[in-house]
């Protein structure tokens, strides 16, 4: 038995595909509107493979993000917030160097978003945990740059 891939209406150009096993008797009209999966050269394979994976990651990864090397703030849908020196960011996964989660944080001049918290540092006395040397962050939705006031006001629970 041989396995054809037969696209499923406009789902050529799409990129959707489907496998339809097909014994070797099939008519000259099938044979015409399918390919032959063992048949499929390495380069067809990947621009293929492309279809299904999202261009922009392989962007992401050539194309450091901007803020690498700075000390930011991110928040994360799954993990919480924390605060350490970017080393870098792709997709929404993010590797933090020298990280703290900020467990409770309130910014030190009453603002009320995190950007204030990276642009005016934390409150004295909030909760902060103990120092990560290296940290995998999944599900990244913010990354923020913090001012030369805010990491030294973070970074001061480094020590603690």
């Amino acid at each position: 038995m041989q396995h054809f891939v037969k696209p499923i209406g406009d789902a050529m150009k799409c990129g959707i595909f489907r496998t339809v096993a097909h014994s070797c008797d099939i008519t000259n009209e099938t044979k015409r509107n399918e390919m032959n999966i063992n048949d499929l050269t390495f380069g067809q394979i990947k621009e293929i493979a492309s279809m299904f994976t999202a261009q922009s990651n392989t962007r992401e990864i050539d194309k450091p993000h901007p803020f690498v090397g700075q000390y930011v703030i991110i928040r994360s849908y799954s993990a919480g917030v924390h605060a350490g020196t970017l080393l870098s960011k792709v997709g929404d996964e993010v590797m933090l160097e020298n990280s703290l989660r900020l467990w409770q944080w309130e910014s030190a001049e009453k603002a009320v978003a995190l950007s204030g918290v990276a642009q005016t540092g934390l409150k004295s006395g909030e909760k902060v945990d103990l120092l990560n040397p290296t940290h995998c962050i999944n599900d990244v939705c913010e990354v923020i740059p913090c001012s030369d006031k805010a990491t030294k006001s973070i970074r001061q629970y480094e020590q603690k």
